[in-house]
């Protein structure tokens, strides 16, 4: 089946909230419905996120030696881990760095303008990303830079020179 402009090609699995779909010669089931993802989520028992480099679709066993916390946990590790971060990312703290994200978004815009001109993943959304990250973070801006410098994946990424990932190891 071709789903054309304005088609839902998921549109005959709905009713079942799942479909099931191969990658890499491996069946995945596939959550539709924003429903049946939180009913998932309960069921982390069955759908376990406890596998360390499968998170990521395709897996990534084969270019990175580190996990992903949390989100390659499951509970009770992934509550204590998002309980460590729960307060740079709170909506509180989100709210008080408003103006100095508000900053870098400018600056990078005005760059831009200048330039006549933006790529808009790496001149944009990687150093917004990145800068905002340090800010939450209470870190230095040369963090930032560093990561910026890592592309947009630290662990294959093909425009930038290798040997990033080995950082994270070290």
């Amino acid at each position: 089946m071709t789903a054309g402009p304005g088609t839902d090609p998921f549109k005959p699995h709905r009713d079942d909230g799942h479909l099931v779909i191969e990658v890499d010669g491996e069946a995945l089931p596939m959550v539709l419905g924003h429903a049946d993802l939180r009913e998932t989520a309960r069921r982390w028992e069955t759908f376990s996120s406890d596998a360390p480099f499968r998170v990521p679709i395709p897996a990534e066993a084969d270019v990175r030696s580190v996990r992903q916390l949390p989100i390659e946990t499951d509970p009770p590790a992934h509550t204590a881990y998002r309980k460590l971060v729960r307060q740079p990312f709170s909506r509180l703290h989100a709210a008080t760095l408003q103006p100095a994200v508000r900053t870098i978004v400018e600056d990078l815009l005005a760059g831009a303008i200048d330039r006549g001109r933006v790529e808009v993943i790496r001149e944009l959304a990687l150093p917004l990303q990145s800068r905002s990250l340090a800010l939450m973070l209470g870190m230095p801006a040369d963090h930032a830079e560093r990561w910026i410098g890592w592309g947009t994946h630290v662990f294959r990424d093909l425009d930038v020179e290798e040997g990033h990932a080995s950082e994270l190891d070290g």
